[in-house]
C-alpha cells in the first residue's frame, strides 16, 4: 500500500474513532488542551499567534482563542485563497462562513494581512514524533513553507484515543514543535507527562 493510500485509511480509522467520543467529553478535553496550549505560549515572548478555526469534528478551539484575545495576543485565523491560506485578524464579528469548506474565516482585506510568529496547527491524528496527518489538501505545509523565516514554532493538540503510534510521512510533511495531548506534552527534548 502506498503512503497516499496509507494516510486515506488512517482518516478513516480516525473519523470512527472520534464517534465514540461523547459531546461533554470532546468539550472537556479541548478545554484542556486549550489550556495547556495557552499555558505553553504564556512562556514565550511571541506575542502573534495564528489558530485555526475548529470545525466540529476538530478539538474546540474557542476557548484558547478567548484566553489569546483577553490577555493581549495578537490573534490571527486563516483564510483560504485559492491554493493557499493567509492570515487576518481575528475580529469575531467579522467572519463569514467558507463556501468550500464550511469553515468559519476572516473576511479578507490585503492591508491587514498578517504573518504570525506562533501557529497552532490543526491535524486530523499524530504520533508521538509529533508528525501530524492533515485532511490532504496541503495548505499549512505550504503556508509553513513559505514563512520558514517568521515563523518561530508550531504547536498542536489531539486528544489521546485519536493518537497513532506512526503517520505515513512524505517529503513535503513537516512535524510540529510542540503537540499537546490530555496527558502529555511532546516536544524536541521528548515527552513531559502530567
Amino acid at each position: 500500500m502506498d503512503t497516499y493510500e496509507k494516510k486515506r485509511q488512517l482518516r478513516r480509522e480516525i473519523a470512527e474513532r472520534k464517534k465514540s467520543i461523547e459531546p461533554t467529553a470532546w468539550l472537556t478535553k479541548s478545554n484542556l488542551i486549550s489550556q495547556r496550549i495557552f499555558d505553553i505560549l504564556t512562556k514565550t515572548p511571541h506575542k502573534s499567534i495564528g489558530i485555526f478555526m475548529s470545525l466540529k469534528d476538530e478539538w474546540t478551539t474557542d476557548l484558547l482563542l478567548s484566553l489569546l484575545k483577553e490577555s493581549g495576543y495578537e490573534v490571527s485565523i486563516p483564510r483560504v485563497e485559492g491554493d493557499d491560506m493567509r492570515f487576518y485578524p481575528y475580529l469575531p464579528t467579522s467572519l463569514e462562513i467558507s463556501d468550500k469548506f464550511k469553515i468559519r474565516e476572516p473576511l479578507a482585506s490585503t492591508e491587514n494581512e498578517m504573518v504570525p510568529e506562533v501557529i497552532v496547527v490543526p491535524g486530523v491524528t499524530f504520533d508521538s514524533f509529533r508528525q501530524r496527518l492533515g485532511r490532504g489538501k496541503g495548505y499549512y505545509d505550504r503556508y509553513l513553507s513559505q514563512h520558514l523565516e517568521d515563523i518561530k514554532y508550531t504547536i498542536a493538540g489531539c486528544f489521546d484515543e485519536l493518537m497513532v503510534s506512526e503517520i505515513p510521512t512524505e517529503s513535503h510533511d513537516r512535524s510540529v514543535d510542540f503537540l499537546v495531548t490530555d496527558t502529555h506534552i511532546f516536544s524536541d527534548s521528548g515527552s513531559t507527562q502530567y
